[in-house]
Order: structure tokens, then C-alpha cells, then sequence
């Protein structure tokens, strides 16, 4: 009698019959979902990945109803579209001051750039020297108090407005000149809680 050989070849620790074949498709699957993540090199400024970044502008607002946005018009970088919780309500609140902005930022093929916010931090409003802070009277007389890492801890009022009195305890933008070591207020905002 004759034996014959096969000519399959088992190798050890290889899984196979039906598991081997529902292994080859969950491998495929895996790394078509992995082929579809963010590839390093995206992540770090390519095509379609995100960059953290800083950039200065004037906010404004386009659009209306539902298709609202909130913009940053920039110099360098053209027009870019904000996103974010709470950074992006007050940016909507500065509406028409110069603004530095940082956050991630997202490109794709045929839309404007969008940068998901992380910091808001007001330069300049009406065309002044402004800031942003929580209005307060204390045994000096009134100051803001700053949250910004480019200023210092508060700026110290000569005279106070008509009306920014009503702000106290909140967060208002006072725009004006400094004088020696105090601000004069020559416009301000009260924004609301």
C-alpha cells in the first residue's frame, strides 16, 4: 500500500480551519480601522491632522441662525472658524475686539481652518488698549482682576463709568489708557453670566 504525503504544512503555535479564517478577518478589520486613525506625522501639522497654535485677530460673527459662526479674522492665516465651550462664548462676547486665540487646529480640503479653542485672551477693544477681568471694589477703589498670563495680577482704576459699577463681581472688558500706574476707562462691556 502506498501512503501519500500532503502537501499542507501545519506550523506550530499558527491557528487553523474556521478560527484561522475568523482571525485573518478581525485582523483586516482592525487594521483598516487603524489605517483610518491619525497618523503621527498628521498630528503633528500634516494634511487633515491638528496643530496647536496661537494667532491674533479681530472676532467677528457670520452667518445667522443655525448657520452661525464665530471668526477669527487674522493677518497671517485669513479667516478661521472657532470651536469650543466656554473659551468660544466669551470669544462670541468680544465680538469686534482684537483677540489672541490658542487652541487645535483642524484643516480640511475645501473649509476654512477651525481652531478649537483652549485660550481667549482680549488685546484691544474700540481701538484701545483693553482688558479682561472680574470687576472689584476694594480699599483702594476699584480694579480689575486679570486671568491672562501676559499681564499682571489687576489693573487699578483712576475713575469709574456710569454704569460699569452695576459690573461688580463680574466679568467685564474695559477698554482706555493707562495713566502712571492706574487705567482710565474709556469704554467697558458687562458680560453676561
Amino acid at each position: 500500500m502506498t501512503r501519500m504525503r500532503s502537501s499542507r504544512v501545519i506550523l506550530p503555535g499558527r491557528p487553523q480551519g474556521r478560527w484561522a479564517t475568523e482571525m485573518k478577518f478581525a485582523t483586516s478589520i482592525l487594521l483598516l480601522v487603524a489605517g483610518c486613525l491619525p497618523h503621527p506625522e498628521s498630528a503633528a501639522g500634516g494634511a487633515g491632522g491638528w496643530t496647536e497654535e496661537c494667532h491674533s485677530g479681530i472676532v467677528g460673527v457670520t452667518g445667522s441662525g443655525v448657520s452661525e459662526e464665530v471668526v477669527l479674522r487674522t493677518q497671517e492665516a485669513g479667516t478661521l472658524i472657532l470651536r469650543g465651550g466656554e473659551e468660544l462664548r466669551l470669544a462670541r462676547l468680544l465680538t469686534g475686539g482684537e483677540v489672541e486665540v490658542c487652541g487645535s487646529m483642524t484643516t480640511s480640503d475645501g473649509v476654512s481652518p477651525t481652531l478649537m479653542l483652549s485660550e481667549v485672551e482680549l488685546l484691544r477693544m474700540d481701538g484701545m488698549e483693553a482688558h479682561l477681568g472680574v470687576l472689584s471694589r476694594t480699599e483702594e477703589g476699584w480694579m480689575l482682576l486679570l486671568d491672562a498670563p501676559s499681564t499682571p495680577d489687576s489693573v487699578v482704576l483712576a475713575s469709574l463709568p456710569p454704569g460699569l459699577g452695576e459690573g461688580e463681581g463680574q466679568l467685564v472688558w474695559i477698554a482706555g489708557e493707562r495713566h502712571g500706574t492706574r487705567f482710565r476707562v474709556a469704554s467697558f462691556g458687562i458680560l453676561e453670566k
